[in-house]
C-alpha cells in the first residue's frame, strides 16, 4: 500500500512539472505570437513595399481642378545599375457600372526620375480610376510595378 502511495505521489509530481513546462512552453508562445502582432500593426495601413532590384520607388495620384479637367501625376525613381524605365498610365471613367477608357500617357527615361503629368478631360461627380505600368530595366532583368488610384472628382 505504501509503495503504491508513493506510486501515486510521484505520478503527480510528474504531471505538475508537465503541466508547469506546458504552461511555460504556451506562455512564450503566446507572447511570441502578441510580439508579431504589434510589429505588424506598426505598418501603416495598405501599405506594401516589395523589395526590387532596379525600382526604388513609385507613386501614382490624380486631382482635378477648374470643373473639367483632371491631371494624373505618376512617378517612379530607379536604384544604382538601372538603365531605362518605362512608364504607362491609362485613365478610365466609371460610367454605367464599368471602367471605360479615357486616355494613357506614356513616357521612358534614362535619368534618375521618371515623372508623368498630364491633364485629361474630366467631369465633377464622375468616378476616375489611373492605372500606372512601370518597367524597370538593367542589363539582366526588367522588373514591373503596377499602382492603381481610384478618385471622385468633387
Amino acid at each position: 500500500m505504501f509503495s503504491f502511495l508513493l506510486l501515486f505521489i510521484g505520478r503527480q509530481r510528474k504531471e505538475v512539472k508537465m503541466k508547469k513546462i506546458l504552461s511555460i512552453i504556451m506562455l512564450c508562445i503566446i507572447c511570441s505570437l502578441s510580439l508579431v502582432v504589434m510589429a505588424s500593426a506598426a505598418m501603416p495601413e495598405n501599405q506594401i513595399e516589395p523589395l526590387y532590384e532596379n525600382l526604388s520607388s513609385a507613386t501614382l495620384d490624380i486631382g482635378y481642378y477648374d470643373g473639367t479637367t483632371g491631371l494624373v501625376t505618376a512617378t517612379a525613381t530607379r536604384k544604382a545599375g538601372t538603365t531605362k524605365m518605362v512608364g504607362v498610365v491609362d485613365v478610365y471613367q466609371w460610367i454605367n457600372n464599368d471602367w471605360e477608357f479615357v486616355t494613357s500617357f506614356a513616357k521612358e527615361s534614362t535619368r534618375n526620375s521618371l515623372v508623368i503629368s498630364e491633364e485629361f478631360s474630366a467631369q465633377q461627380g464622375q468616378q476616375y480610376k489611373a492605372i500606372f505600368t512601370i518597367s524597370a530595366i538593367d542589363a539582366t532583368l526588367t522588373e514591373v510595378d503596377v499602382l492603381e488610384c481610384v478618385k471622385t472628382y468633387n
